[in-house]
């Protein structure tokens, strides 16, 4: 198993994307702490992965709460003693016109998707930095380089976290830590639902938003998940700061997708 004996956290972790790699992860052999800021996903998904013999806990977190994202890493090593992988995966959400948002919908977006990345990053890093050693993979967007209408706040976001990453990732080199983004090419329900939840305004019917002129979801959070599986994996040791659109055209979602395609890849 290319993860086994190292320990990993899977911040929004309780559905979609991030459900999938944590999923992904423990049957690598990792130990998964699922932080989620819904503790009862998280608990479905730990319960998913001890239910196979896997080891892993559940973590409610508010990634926009420092002092719960301190809390996320200090029961990380109290259970397991290191933190060898992070991969930040909370997002959330809206749909709405620029001229119509509100300064509180902005920065509820900026904060949860933007702020929350500096938190986790900066709680982990002093971590890794003392065993000299580490992996993190930052789940992005595509939004954040398109740029789709009614989505200005999360795109701004997601612009926001890849420029982050590249920086943290040239800065934590000489620290042997490799930091990497991958950048899915839609938004999920659950991102959506979270945000509206966030807003007091419940989400009436599942919504997916797509930038891909392929139209197609159904297997890409698997293939996210394999992608972070091998990056988190000695087989990518020597990946490094490095930016992962998985929809940035029809070859490269072909070949990410590891599905047959006429052009020449």
């Amino acid at each position: 198993m290319r993860l086994a004996e190292k320990t990993a956290i899977i911040v929004g972790g309780g559905g979609g994307i991030g459900k999938h790699i944590a999923l992904a992860f423990a049957r690598e052999g990792a130990k998964v702490v699922v932080g989620d800021i819904d503790p009862e996903s998280a608990e479905e998904t730990v319960s998913e992965i001890t239910s196979t013999g896997g080891e892993a806990l559940a973590v409610k977190v508010d990634t926009r709460s420092e002092d719960e994202v301190n809390e996320l890493v200090q029961k990380t090593l109290e259970k397991f003693g290191a933190i060898d992988l992070l991969v930040s995966a909370a997002r959330i959400a809206s749909l709405v016109k620029m001229v119509d948002m509100s300064e509180e919908e902005w920065d509820t977006v900026i904060d949860y998707n933007a702020k929350g990345v500096f938190f986790l990053c900066t709680a982990v890093a002093r971590e890794m930095i003392k065993k000299n050693g580490g992996k993190m993979i930052i789940v992005s967007s595509t939004a954040g380089i398109s740029g789709p209408e009614q989505l200005s706040h999360y795109a701004a976001s997601m612009g926001a976290v890849m420029g982050f990453a590249r920086s943290l990732g040239l800065e934590m080199e000489d620290k042997n830590i490799k930091v990497n983004i991958i950048c899915p090419g839609y938004v999920e329900t659950r991102e959506l639902k979270l945000g509206a939840e966030l807003r007091g305004t419940p989400l009436e019917e599942d919504t997916v938003v797509l930038f891909s002129p392929l139209r197609q979801v159904d297997d890409e959070p698997e293939a996210i998940a394999r992608m972070a599986v091998f990056i988190a994996s000695e087989d990518g040791d020597y990946l490094s700061n490095v930016t992962y659109p998985l929809w940035e055209d029809e070859v490269t979602f072909h070949r990410n997708m590891t599905l047959p395609t006429k052009r020449a890849l």
